[in-house]
């Protein structure tokens, strides 16, 4: 096992350095702007040796890691949102919900609870390979809704600091498009500038004109790494206002793109040799063990390609159709977006919620004990079956 607490110069882990580490796996700029992620209950200077994962919050997981001791809790979805999505304060008394309670026995035991949801979604491309390995196919791309987009940055910075501007900007998320990452290219030129009155050149003085040698250097992003991409070029850089410029790359070029981290969501993904509607459907029972699942009906004659996503994947149905895929396997879509999939012919299999994320468990239990901690797993599907009709 490997155990980063002597990478941090540290003989034992804290939680801010699992906060860290997980930033990394999965930047926070990465999560919807409506999601909760990160730590959300506990105190960054906790020492822990031990985690509990899951998707939601429930008493087995508090109690378990209570038993295990100096423990975190790596939820996927996040127990408390803003006052508008559920749940904003935590009061004990009477009428306290349950998530409220097992909130209070947390902090009283010093369990420290975490979530990585939609920003893990964005960049645990593990989880794609997980599935489409697990299906008999390849992995070939993820799927993205109308609102992603791929960028490119470029940005100008002196000779000498070239090489940690253009390495920060590759460690908040930039540089990766498929299956290559530190991706980018650079030339040589002439900058120019006037400072003037206030300002403070790292190079020139107020009132004359300087004229240097810098780079150019130019790279890609998705669209929701915008942001902790360009907060680490300030960071970076030795200017005090940096220049740099973002443009959309055209709106089809992330069906190209490959498992990208931050760009997209699940996976589509290609059969050697066309399979039997029948013989995927028996295998997606055995990969996410249920015993059955919702369906819309239509029966493809047969396979090559498919896509899925996560939880709920009515968004995602557009793009799973442009893609060419004739299944598309999800947690939830809903009837009229079924039926819309349905009047295109594309199968449509849904899961479960819960049973759809399946593998955030699997994957998030691997990055944790990379981090060195000793890792619990709970995974309790809410789906009640009723013995809904699914192909034999």
């Amino acid at each position: 096992m490997l155990n980063l607490g002597y990478l941090f110069g540290v003989s034992k882990l804290l939680v801010r350095d699992l906060i860290s580490f997980l930033n990394e796996k999965a930047p926070p700029g990465t999560a919807e702007n409506w999601d909760n992620t990160g730590l959300l209950l506990g105190n960054p200077d906790w020492q822990i040796k031990n985690a509990v994962v899951g998707t939601d919050l429930t008493s087995e997981i508090v109690e378990r890691a209570r038993n295990l001791g100096s423990s975190a809790v790596v939820l996927h979805h996040p127990p408390l949102f803003p006052k508008s999505k559920g749940l904003n304060r935590l009061v004990p008394g009477p009428h306290a919900n349950d998530k409220t309670k097992l909130m209070f026995e947390a902090i009283e035991s010093h369990i420290a609870i975490i979530a990585s949801h939609t920003n893990f979604d964005r960049s645990g491309i593990e989880v794609g390979h997980k599935i489409a390995e697990g299906l008999g196919a390849s992995a070939v791309g993820k799927l993205s809704d109308s609102n992603e987009r791929l960028f490119s940055l470029d940005f100008t910075v002196p000779v000498r600091s070239a090489i940690e501007v253009r390495d920060a900007v590759f460690a908040a998320g930039a540089g990766q498009i498929g299956h290559y990452s530190k991706s980018s290219f650079k030339f040589a030129g002439e900058t120019q500038y006037l400072p003037i009155e206030n300002s403070q050149p790292n190079a020139g003085d107020v009132g004359s004109l300087h004229i240097g040698e810098e780079i150019r250097i130019e790279t890609v992003l998705p669209s929701s790494m915008v942001g902790p991409v360009v907060a680490a070029l300030n960071r970076a850089h030795p200017y005090e206002e940096p220049a740099y410029r973002i443009v959309t790359i055209e709106s089809d070029s992330h069906r190209k793109t490959g498992m990208t981290k931050g760009l997209g969501y699940g996976v589509y993904a290609d059969f050697n040799e066309p399979i039997s509607f029948s013989k995927l459907a028996q295998r997606v029972k055995e990969l996410f063990n249920v015993p059955t699942f919702l369906w819309n009906g239509i029966e493809p004659v047969a396979v090559s390609r498919f896509g899925f996503t996560p939880g709920k994947g009515s968004d995602f149905c557009r793009a799973a159709r442009n893609l060419g895929c004739q299944v598309f396997i999800t947690g939830e879509v809903g009837y009229h977006f079924s039926q819309d999939m349905w009047r295109d012919e594309v199968a449509v299999i849904e899961l479960g919620h819960c049973e759809s994320e399946l593998f955030f468990v699997d994957v998030m239990k691997e990055w944790l004990t990379e981090f060195g901690l000793s890792v619990d797993k709970v995974y309790r599907p809410f789906q009640r079956w009723h013995g809904v009709k699914t192909p034999n």
